[in-house]
């Protein structure tokens, strides 16, 4: 089975499974039999052992019969990463492929012997992005931007100090993940800076569960057949080691990296480069680098995470709708910030404001005390002196809310409209080239 997470037009991401071409949503298939099945990744994970049987049943049951409005063309949504936001960090195990430490010793100067013990490192779930996700390239940090194409271990119990043999059975299933790494960084003793910047864990399209893929090692060709290209060979470290890492570090929803899954690489990858990395049947996925006036680097979308406060609420606990726009000023604020525009900067130094002409909010759900709510941005058009702004937020049970926002530039001078700077608008632009549908117009 392959479960994706994915969205559709404006909504909220949510969780599906790929039947014959098809996105089947989980919660609307569940909900047509009268169960109360998961909208997300992982809290799918978190009860499989009940879930998973269930679906496959329902699945096996409806025969290419599905219910009216659960399941959708797979061209007509956009995939996201199958757990967009890991609960803890992802776990990897590096030099553990023989050819990639002389390849590294030639290339980059490192030493030529085989470690002893296994190299453990981690990403932070900062770092994850999904399919067509663009990869930061900030050429200030690194000169040496590298990739190479991982499976990726998703673990589906919480559990310490499992035997080694028993390690295994504490696995949900298997995708792909591309390991981007500043290798001069990581050459420096920089390891957090090397693997876990922002953007540098492209993850997915989908997860493989891992009764169509007993052992990924031994048996790759049966993974081919499940519809997960990969080739795993000529490992320092194989089973019996990661099985012991496993055991000792197993949660539910968590990531392990494990071996290369077909390794090409591009040393030194610059802005505009596509990096790909092979999946399913259906062909690949691509990533593109992306730089912005050698400013900074921009991703599709933004995405800012924030726990709903009893002071964002009323007295009963929902989410009181002035908060709401207090915290999608944040958002706003550390936008500008990102793209290497900070407001102190803007407002102070160079005397432009960015006012609000426009906002129009649509709400699907209410949101309640201690919600982690996630706000998603991205610009959808960018004038001569304006940029549209589109924010969707969402929840553990999908979207709860969506805004459409149009800031103008301003100076703060006369307090008329002024054009937007040169060094501003190519920043803007970047980010609007690495959407999907984005427009760029006069304003």
């Amino acid at each position: 089975m392959r479960l994706v997470t994915y969205t559709l037009g404006s909504s909220g991401a949510r969780l599906g499974v790929l039947v014959d071409g098809l996105v089947v949503d989980v919660e609307h298939l569940g909900a047509s039999h009268g169960f109360a099945w998961p909208s997300d990744m992982l809290s799918f994970i978190d009860n499989s052992v009940t879930l998973l049987p269930a679906l496959k049943e329902r699945l096996d049951d409806a025969d290419g019969r599905l219910p009216a409005g659960s399941a959708v063309p797979l061209e007509d949504v956009k995939l996201q990463a199958p757990i967009p936001r890991p609960r803890k960090n992802i776990f990897g195990i590096g030099l553990n492929y023989r050819a990639h430490v002389a390849e590294s010793a030639k290339s980059l100067d490192t030493d030529k012997d085989l470690p002893k013990q296994p190299v453990v490192f981690s990403k932070p779930p900062t770092s994850v992005i999904g399919p067509g996700g663009a990869i930061q390239h900030n050429a200030k940090m690194t000169q040496q931007l590298d990739w190479e194409v991982e499976l990726a271990v998703i673990i589906g119990k919480t559990a310490t100090r499992i035997a080694t043999d028993k390690a295994m059975d504490h696995v949900f299933g298997y995708s792909v993940m591309i390991d981007i790494s500043a290798r001069d960084n990581r050459r420096a003793g920089q390891w957090i800076f090397s693997k876990g910047m922002d953007t540098y864990a492209p993850f997915g399209p989908c997860i493989v569960t891992a009764d169509e893929i007993p052992d990924p090692v031994a048996d790759q060709e049966r993974g081919h057949e499940a519809g997960l290209q990969y080739q795993i060979h000529d490992l320092r470290h194989p089973g019996p080691d990661i099985g012991y890492f496993i055991g000792h570090d197993a949660g539910a929803g968590r990531h392990h990296r494990y071996g290369n899954a077909g390794r090409r690489r591009s040393r030194q990858d610059s802005p505009g480069m596509a990096v790909a990395g092979r999946r399913d049947r259906s062909g690949g996925r691509r990533r593109r680098c992306h730089q912005a006036s050698g400013r900074c680097d921009l991703m599709a979308s933004f995405s800012f995470d924030r726990e709903l406060r009893f002071g964002d609420c009323d007295p009963s606990g929902i989410a009181y709708f002035p908060s709401y726009l207090n915290i999608l000023n944040g958002v706003v604020e550390d936008f500008w910030a990102r793209i290497g525009f900070p407001w102190p900067e803007l407002i102070t130094v160079r005397r432009i404001g960015t006012p609000t002409v426009h906002l129009s909010c649509d709400f699907s759900r209410p949101s309640m005390f201690g919600d982690l709510l996630t706000f998603n941005l991205h610009i959808s058009r960018v004038g001569g002196s304006s940029i549209h702004l589109e924010h969707v937020v969402s929840g553990a049970n999908g979207m709860r809310w969506r805004a459409r926002q149009i800031l103008a530039a301003t100076s703060l001078v006369d307090h008329h409209a002024i054009p937007w700077p040169d060094d501003i608008r190519a920043a803007l632009m970047a980010h609007v080239s690495a959407g999907e549908g984005a427009e760029a117009r006069p304003a």
